[in-house]
């Protein structure tokens, strides 16, 4: 994939998360940080966002780095719209511990 396809994707999962979230592009520039007008051009891909920026939007739409980047519809996503850091840090190590649960599960299994 080029940067121009590439940039483009990711602006289209920046849209497609924030709106599964049900924020607007106002209520996300005000929770970054930052102005309407840069989250429309991040979803438009006329400004790619910096590798800090992708952070703090994963963060903010509770999702991954995995997810922005994406070339496919992904419904991993996790609505956590209206909790606080602590509140959405305690459900990331919560799937992470889950997942590393699964994959004990799977390792007894294929022995």
């Amino acid at each position: 994939m080029n940067n121009d396809a590439t940039e483009k994707s990711i602006g289209y999962n920046i849209k497609k998360l924030r709106q599964r979230s049900g924020m607007t592009q106002l209520q996300l520039a005000k929770e970054m940080g930052v102005s309407k007008q840069l989250i429309s051009a991040y979803e438009t891909g006329r400004v790619t966002p910096s590798h800090d920026v992708l952070i703090k939007l994963s963060k903010t739409l509770g999702t991954s780095m995995n997810d922005l980047f994406s070339d496919k519809d992904n419904s991993s996503f996790i609505d956590t719209t209206g909790l606080d850091d602590k509140q959405k840090e305690i459900i990331f190590e919560l799937v992470k511990e889950m997942k590393k649960y699964n994959e004990s599960q799977l390792l007894l299994k294929q022995r």
